[in-house]
C-alpha cells in the first residue's frame, strides 16, 4: 500500500498519489496525522519490533547468513561496471521552475542508453573483426 485507501473522498491507493506523499498535511492537520498513524499502524509494528525498536527474533532468524547474502557472494557482483552517466548537471532546473521532472529525466536516461548503445556496437564489431580475420589477412599477419 502507498497510503490510506481513500481521504476526504479521495482515492490515494491504487492512484497517483500513492506514488506522492500521501499525506503532505499531517505535520500540521491533526485529521491527516491521524489517518497516517492509523495506516502505519495497519502493518502491526507491535508485532514486528520489541519495545527498543528492534526486529523480534523470529523476522531476525529468517536473515542469510553471511555466506548466502548473494549482494556478499563474489559472483554477484564480479561482473560489475558503472555505468558512464552524462553530467548531469547540465540538466538542472531553476526551483520554482515548470520543467517537468520526467522530462528532464527523460532526456538524462536517453543520454546513459545512447551511450551504452554505442559502447555496445563498438564491442560488436570488435567481436565480428575477431571472427572475421579472412577480411584483414595483412593486418593479423603483423
Amino acid at each position: 500500500m502507498g497510503g490510506p485507501k481513500t481521504f476526504h473522498g479521495e482515492y490515494i491507493e491504487g492512484s497517483f498519489r500513492a506514488h506522492q506523499v500521501p499525506l503532505p498535511g499531517a505535520k500540521s492537520d491533526p485529521e491527516q496525522l491521524n489517518a497516517l498513524q492509523s495506516w502505519l499502524e495497519s502493518y502491526k509494528p507491535h508485532e514486528l519490533f520489541d519495545r527498543n525498536g528492534s526486529p523480534i527474533p523470529e523476522i531476525l532468524n529468517i536473515i542469510p547468513t553471511e555466506a548466502k547474502k548473494i549482494g556478499l557472494r563474489r559472483e554477484a557482483n564480479e561482473n560489475y561496471k558503472p555505468l558512464d552517466i552524462p553530467d548531469w548537471e547540465r540538466l538542472a532546473v531553476e526551483k520554482g521552475s515548470q520543467q517537468s521532472c520526467m522530462s528532464v529525466v527523460a532526456e538524462l536516461l536517453h543520454d546513459v542508453i545512447e551511450r551504452c548503445v554505442c559502447y555496445l556496437h563498438m564491442l560488436m564489431m570488435l567481436i565480428w573483426f575477431l571472427q572475421e580475420p579472412c577480411y584483414f589477412p595483412d593486418l593479423l599477419s603483423r
